[in-house]
């Protein structure tokens, strides 16, 4: 149904590997361009896995430089993770739209075994940027890559029913909200559509 507020609501498929996955990636990022990768890498195999792991971070809506490193995978039957850091040199931060522009990067990441067969790959999308609050008696201030930032935001839930949720609708959202000199948008309730914070990091909104 249209308007199931449980359950699968969206489209399903099954994916079939050779039992070694890249299960979630985190990405955490420092303004001198430090990018701190952390798999979640899952062998199911009874066998242990030798191979290797190429990670590549692009450039993705602007003309800045990337960098690529691979490294030997050892993995022992079961989940485990690996970490990797990696430096972007003169890296393009991302800035709200009303501070600068929001540059992003992709980082693809490609397990692949002994012969150079791809086993399995993950591909994400993130902004070089950091955000803190410092709050005391005297202080509440949000700082967006160290810069204060004046936070403009509401609470913003895409549609009863995330069903109903289509890739125009929520586009027209966010445009809305920076036409209403909005920075910064709270998901109310409950995890939105993965488009709509795509559409945020794309937008400058926060």
């Amino acid at each position: 149904p249209d308007v199931n507020p449980i359950g699968i609501w969206r489209p399903t498929w099954l994916l079939l590997d050779d039992g070694v996955s890249i299960d979630r990636v985190r990405v955490r990022t420092e303004l001198n361009g430090q990018v701190d990768v952390q798999l979640t890498v899952t062998n199911a195999t009874a066998q242990p896995f030798e191979g290797s792991l190429a990670m590549v971070i692009r450039a993705d809506n602007h003309a800045g430089k990337g960098v690529s490193l691979t490294r030997d995978m050892h993995l022992a039957p079961g989940t485990q993770v690996i970490e990797q850091r990696l430096t972007v040199a003169d890296p393009h931060l991302w800035w709200s739209w009303d501070h600068g522009s929001p540059d992003l990067y992709t980082l693809e990441c490609t397990v692949s075994d002994q012969s150079g067969l791809d086993v399995n790959s993950h591909t994400e999308t993130f902004g070089i940027r950091t955000v803190r609050l410092e709050r005391s008696a005297e202080r509440f201030t949000y700082y967006l890559n160290e810069r204060p930032i004046f936070l403009r935001g509401s609470s913003y839930i895409p549609a009863l029913y995330l069903s109903t949720c289509t890739d125009e609708k929520l586009a027209r959202d966010i445009q809305l909200a920076r036409e209403a000199n909005l920075n910064l948008l709270r998901l109310h309730v409950h995890v939105s559509p993965t488009e709509v914070y795509d559409l945020c990091n794309r937008n400058g909104m926060l």
